[in-house]
């Protein structure tokens, strides 16, 4: 067995705005109100976003919203509505609580959702210096495929580089693996999936709240794996407190061609100024069909009889929990989730003429635990107005294991001898090798405004 250990830090990254016009710091009592709603009928559920204090709402039954204790200044109010055409309002607060309303207009395509991942601060496509997309929840998993990069394949300039239902990658504009970065939350995940193609990314697609793409060099936001772009996997990992006392969604996902099936539940309870988040859930596929028939390696030669394609099975699943607390200067939270996977790699399937024509299959078993921090502090001054700072810690642990097969011919697999694709023992149980890498991730970005 081989162990790797590194630590990586990303660098802190400040950015400074103009000097603002000063803001009473005791000035914290304001809030903006509104509703939502389209020829007179309210809308309900409507994800309202407080841009630059990085908060959102969704609405009440009479198509209602709320955000308390809002300090002195200019706030982008922006609602997206499914079928809707999303729309955006400028607020001013100052001194006395700001009221709006919308009355959104229907579209069966709707305009373009915030992208919260090409500047510090979330904008329109419209008001990027670069090519950028993004995709809601909705959106996102009413996409093809089994893993978030799939999903984002039907953007232009978007593709995935596949090996097996696991290891997916996204590939903007050709570039791909060490050029494009993913993040989680706009942090770095820690994982090894760019140094191989075998190499998944650890996150549970179907838990995915937002995507953003942004096509193009991200060096200055984001260092230099971003010649080609990146990918910023929204979780909402640490929740929002929110106008409803439990509010929530729930996803399933299911397939004939593996055999999939896969659901997400997130919960989160709502006081005052607090809330919790619960979230649980996961994928189960089987080896991916294909039409019967006689496939030939074209290295060896050697002629197989199938109807699956060997080692494509996928299992992972993910639980979660997260707390924040919300008050009249600063909010505040932090998240836990532990995440684990256990995917085929395809190849030479084991078969008689093993001597010959040994298995190249193989089997790998990730897991991640993830602690998030998120902090917002409106200091209120003349020259500094808001404080911000995101940091996660990663512990990542990756095992590899190949295929093999005894004296006698008959299969054994990965770590504890049993068929391809049932393995979920210890690696400890067999005396088969191995390679493990682990790493931990300390990833910081601070903002100042």
């Amino acid at each position: 067995m081989h162990r790797l250990r590194t630590i990586l830090s990303s660098t802190a990254l400040a950015t400074c705005a103009a000097l603002l016009e000063g803001a009473n710091a005791t000035a914290w009592a304001q809030s903006v109100t509104g509703t939502v709603q389209s020829s007179g009928v309210p809308f309900v559920g409507a994800k309202v976003r407080l841009l630059e204090l990085d908060r959102s709402v969704r609405t009440g039954a009479r198509g209602q919203f709320r955000f308390s204790n809002v300090p002195n200044g200019t706030y982008t109010v922006f609602v997206e509505v499914l079928g809707y055409a999303a729309a955006a309002e400028i607020v001013h607060v100052a001194g006395s609580s700001a009221t709006t309303s919308f009355d959104l207009k229907p579209s069966a395509i709707p305009l373009a959702a915030m992208v919260v991942s090409a500047s510090p601060v979330p904008r329109a496509p419209s008001q990027q210096y670069q090519s950028t997309a993004s995709k809601s929840q909705g959106e996102f998993l009413g996409s093809a495929g089994s893993s978030f990069a799939e999903k984002i394949s039907d953007l232009p300039g978007v593709t995935a580089r596949l090996n097996g239902s696991a290891p997916a990658r996204p590939v903007l504009r050709g570039l791909g693996d060490n050029e494009v970065l993913v993040l989680e939350n706009g942090l770095r995940t820690g994982d090894i999936a760019t140094l191989d193609p075998a190499h998944a990314t650890p996150i549970e697609a179907i838990a995915v709240s937002q995507i953003d793409v942004v096509r193009g060099p991200a060096t200055i936001l984001y260092g230099p794996n971003t010649i080609g772009g990146l990918v910023n996997v929204i979780t909402n990992a640490v929740p929002a407190v929110a106008g409803h006392a439990v509010s929530g969604t729930i996803a399933l996902e299911a397939n004939s061609v593996s055999d999939q099936y896969a659901g997400y539940v997130n919960n989160v309870f709502s006081g005052d100024k607090h809330a919790f988040r619960i979230s649980a859930g996961g994928v189960h596929a089987q080896d991916t069909r294909i039409p019967s028939g006689i496939y030939v390696d074209p290295a060896s030669g050697r002629a197989f009889t199938l109807d699956r394609m060997p080692q494509t099975f996928d299992r992972s699943g993910e639980v979660g929990l997260g707390y924040s607390y919300q008050d009249e200067v600063a909010t505040i939270g932090v998240a836990a989730r532990h995440y684990t996977m256990n995917y085929g790699i395809p190849g030479v399937p084991p078969n008689v003429n093993w001597m010959m024509v040994p298995p190249t299959t193989s089997r790998i078993a990730q897991t991640r635990n993830t602690v998030e921090l998120r902090g917002l502090w409106n200091a209120g001054g003349s020259a500094v107005k808001q404080w911000k700072i995101d940091a996660a810690y990663n512990d990542y642990e990756h095992s590899e294991f190949p295929t093999q097969q005894d004296s006698t011919g008959s299969t054994v697999c990965c770590s504890c001898g049993k068929r391809p694709g049932v393995c979920w023992r210890a690696r400890s149980e067999c005396g088969q090798t191995s390679k493990t890498f682990r790493s931990w991730v300390l990833s910081r970005w601070v903002r100042i405004r």
